[in-house]
């Protein structure tokens, strides 16, 4: 009875290794022996939504999503403990910065592909270092020509209906923040694609 009880363990153990080598080769030759697979049956997650959305959209969805965080959770949620409003413009500029280089810029890096078709809305495609010191003054920039529109707005608006100086009409606010921001973003972006283009297609073709 022991001897039985013997061989069957012993071969329960054989068919264990046996089967696990088979599960290692295949998985070794698995490139191999690969065939293609029927577009029916594709894992959904090829077919998604946000897979048949266009690039430019994404793009710019993701820029503007991040520019309103941004004065959503700096210009209104410290507004309340920063009553200096050129530190509350300088923080805003500084977390659009960081924003751009950490955030934005990496998430567009990430989900394109060998195309690189998310290069041409970056100002700086390539991730290097200095570009996180490039970066934060630029998005400083930015935040100061939205605030100049801002303030333009609301003076024309003053100045046609006849208000008080002192009247704020327009208030700061993130949706509209994030499209004033998106849009001077995209003129400056814009203007290097242009360039690049330029000097591209003039060491190519010569003059």
């Amino acid at each position: 009875m022991a001897k039985k009880k013997n061989d069957d363990t012993k071969e329960e153990l054989q068919n264990y290794y046996q089967l696990n080598t088979d599960a290692v080769e295949r998985l070794v030759n698995a490139d191999k022996n690969a065939s293609e697979i029927p577009e029916e049956e594709k894992p959904l997650a090829k077919q998604g939504f946000l897979s048949k959305v266009p690039c430019f959209v994404k793009a710019l969805f993701i820029k503007y999503w991040f520019a309103g965080a941004c004065c959503f959770f700096f210009y209104w949620g410290l507004g309340m403990f920063v009553s200096d409003q050129f530190a509350l413009i300088l923080i805003l500029g500084i977390a659009c910065g960081i924003s751009t280089d950490l955030l934005v810029n990496n998430a567009f890096r990430f989900i394109q592909s060998s195309d690189r078709e998310y290069d041409k809305w970056m100002l700086f495609p390539k991730k290097k270092l200095w570009t996180f010191f490039v970066n934060l003054p630029y998005a400083l920039m930015l935040v100061l020509l939205v605030v100049y529109t801002y303030n333009n707005i609301n003076l024309w608006i003053i100045t046609a209906k006849g208000l008080p100086s002192e009247t704020v009409v327009l208030g700061v606010e993130p949706f509209l923040f994030g499209l004033f921001y998106l849009i001077y973003d995209l003129v400056f972006i814009g203007i290097k694609d242009l360039i690049v283009y330029v000097v591209r297609h003039k060491k190519n073709y010569g003059n």
